[in-house]
């Protein structure tokens, strides 16, 4: 994989990320989706988005490079499984990152922390709303 490739993916993965993750923001904040397949849609927009994000920290560790062991790795596999591990700051120790992705790499565990803060409240906001055309008892 070129950089070239690298930063094309990333770029249109990030741009895409952050309209959509506003958009839905903005539609929460203003109640758009009262019934409940606005809500159901609501949230597998949000695991989308959340799946787009641990992929693209993916692709940027599969072209700088992860350890474990003692060899350098660009594995697929290796680096969303990383990428998860890193994103949900579990951190089991076994693959780390490559002095050139740490950086990355602390990135990703700052955007998860803050991403899964605002997954849960909106969830918690989503479902404390009555959906419309539902009773309240």
């Amino acid at each position: 994989m070129t950089l070239r490739v690298v930063l094309g993916l990333w770029s249109t993965g990030l741009i895409l990320g952050i309209l959509f993750s506003v958009w839905l923001w903005l539609a929460i904040a203003a109640n758009t989706f009262r019934t409940v397949m606005g809500k159901l849609m609501i949230c597998l927009l949000m695991l989308g988005l959340l799946c787009n994000w641990v992929l693209l920290y993916a692709v940027a560790y599969a072209y700088l490079g992860l350890i474990d062991g003692e060899r350098l790795v660009r594995e697929p596999t290796t680096c969303l499984y990383f990428s998860i591990v890193t994103w949900t700051t579990l951190g089991y120790g076994d693959v780390r990152p490559s002095m050139d992705a740490r950086f990355v790499a602390g990135s990703e565990a700052l955007l998860g922390y803050i991403w899964m803060a605002f997954f849960i409240g909106m969830f918690a906001v989503l479902f404390k709303q009555p959906a419309e055309g539902t009773s309240r008892f």
